[in-house]
């Protein structure tokens, strides 16, 4: 399902878009390295070689598919890995700190974005969430094959058609509320004013953020939030 689902995100690149392949159990495959994908019959037939492994060093993977993608980096493009996995990792490094650390090496000094996609009932959230607990990065949980083309499609359609670099949401607020909580994010507080940077927009992005205010104001009433996209 995920070879067809890789088949389905091929088939819908531009001949001059970059892309490399890579395998990983206990060791890393260069399936295809980066390179235009000009015949998508050479690339497509590099994903049909693609077999079952056994260990999984994720850190392995995840740096390797970075290094790839860092040899095609175009600044002000979009520059991705797309890691299907179990995230059960159980060889090379497995220090979850350490592994995050590896990735956000790239994420900030490369600005290389990451999307997980989780395969398999016993996927490891913890640690993907880990790796993508930024607002640059993305996680998917998949249910069945469908799901994982959706994906892919989605991945695809968001690489070719930007909408927005660097965007930054701004929250603004009067006296008369508090910030309590803002789930799932750590972003920047100044006073009445918050701060979060997305990095890059695109077409098709579905993102969620969720705060909890306390209202102080004496009358009990509300007084507005003004939300806003910088970019």
């Amino acid at each position: 399902n995920a070879k067809e689902a890789a088949t389905e995100f091929v088939k819908r690149l531009r001949p001059t878009d970059h892309i490399s392949i890579l395998a990983f159990d206990s060791n890393v495959e260069i399936i295809l390295s980066s390179s235009e994908v000009g015949n998508k019959e050479a690339v497509l037939a590099a994903i049909d070689k693609i077999a079952l492994g056994g260990s999984t060093d994720l850190n392995a993977g995840l740096i390797a598919g970075y290094g790839e993608v860092a040899q095609a980096y175009i600044k002000g493009q979009a520059n991705k890995v797309i890691m299907l996995t179990d995230a059960l990792t159980n060889t090379g490094v497995v220090d979850p700190l350490q592994i995050m650390r590896n990735s956000a090496v790239f994420n900030e000094g490369y600005n290389i974005d990451i999307s997980m996609v989780g395969v398999g009932v016993e996927f490891n959230t913890d640690l993907s969430r880990q790796i993508t607990d930024n607002a640059k990065s993305s996680i998917y949980f998949i249910n069945d094959s469908e799901d994982i083309k959706k994906v892919f499609i989605d991945e695809v359609e968001s690489l070719l058609c930007p909408v927005a670099r660097d965007a930054k949401l701004i929250l603004e607020f009067d006296q008369g509320i508090e910030l309590e909580t803002f789930f799932g994010y750590t972003p920047t507080l100044k006073r009445n004013r918050l701060e979060l940077d997305l990095n890059n927009m695109n077409k098709g992005l579905t993102q969620i953020f969720l705060a909890r205010f306390k209202v102080n104001s004496p009358d009990g009433s509300l007084p507005p939030v003004i939300a806003r996209i910088e970019y």
